[in-house]
């Protein structure tokens, strides 16, 4: 990954008497002085497998291709997604591990900060004390962990993404491969959803972006629903239920507000029922 430090691993890292597991941690922070004083602070307490990004979007991608890790360290001030975005997308991703928020931040800031899924908050400057403290809570059986394991759910399943994000795009299909489905479909905007439908492909769930470039997703609604498509429809934007009526009119079967998680999609999926020809998804 482009900008990403050196992954450091070796022996003699940290054990826990109810586990001897060793820890994995992930430092993110913008400033590099602050990176090297974090990495000082584990390698003090015996930590030597960690990995550190500069940005939270960095620490997605990473979680998005397969890694996990005990605790990750986080700071609030950083480019392209800032503290409280990655925290809010780790949590929506099923990411479950301790996230300790590290940052200079008022009362009001640093509260923000905790509800966006932080486990805690500290005030830098971070000392080895405050890592001793947090390292003692973690417990050696949720080492290795990190994210909530989902009974396998839509196997059977067809499902469509209709998004112009890409990186809202790759979230959901992280989410539906965790959850069991690989027969999956992801599109830019409303448009290429209406043409995949009109030219025969059929899908059990499609879950619709509501602003979109082309075609958004309060049209594109409407149009499936006018050609007879019977394919649940859930929508999402990062508006609140209220402020999107006319959205849910255009013809959806229940509207989110973005991100919504693991948890929420395995009970939408686990109530999809699929097609066929002589009858009609439903809840």
């Amino acid at each position: 990954m482009e900008g990403q430090d050196k992954k450091h691993k070796g022996k003699g890292v940290l054990q826990y008497e109810n586990s001897g597991a060793h820890l994995k941690v992930l430092i993110v922070d913008g400033d590099r002085f602050t990176r090297q004083l974090h990495e000082e602070l584990l390698q003090g307490v015996g930590v030597t497998d960690y990995f550190c990004v500069e940005n939270g979007q960095q620490a997605v991608e990473l979680h998005w291709e397969g890694e996990s890790f005990d605790l990750i360290l986080m700071d609030y001030n950083m480019p392209i997604m800032n503290g409280i975005e990655a925290t809010r997308e780790l949590r929506s991703m099923g990411i479950c591990c301790k996230i300790i928020g590290v940052s200079y931040l008022s009362r009001k800031a640093a509260k923000e900060f905790v509800e966006a899924g932080l486990d805690d908050y500290y005030k830098k400057p971070f000392t080895d004390d405050m890592l001793s403290k947090i390292l003692n809570k973690i417990t050696g059986k949720d080492k290795g962990k990190g994210v909530v394991i989902y009974e396998k759910c839509g196997a059977q399943l067809k499902v469509l993404v209709v998004d112009d994000d890409r990186h809202i795009r790759n979230h959901y299909e992280v989410l539906l491969t965790r959850i069991g489905v690989t027969d999956f479909v992801s599109v830019k905007h409303g448009q290429e959803a209406v043409d995949l439908c009109r030219n025969g492909e059929t899908f059990d769930l499609i879950l619709m972006g509501k602003d979109m470039p082309i075609m958004n997703g309060t049209l594109t609604t409407k149009v499936l629903r006018s050609m007879g498509i019977r394919s649940i429809i859930i929508g999402w934007s990062y508006e609140s239920r209220e402020n999107v009526q006319e959205f849910v009119d255009a013809g959806l079967d229940d509207y989110y507000k973005y991100p919504f998680c693991c948890e929420i999609l395995h009970e939408i999926l686990s109530q999809v029922k699929p097609l066929k020809p002589s009858s009609t998804a439903f809840f």
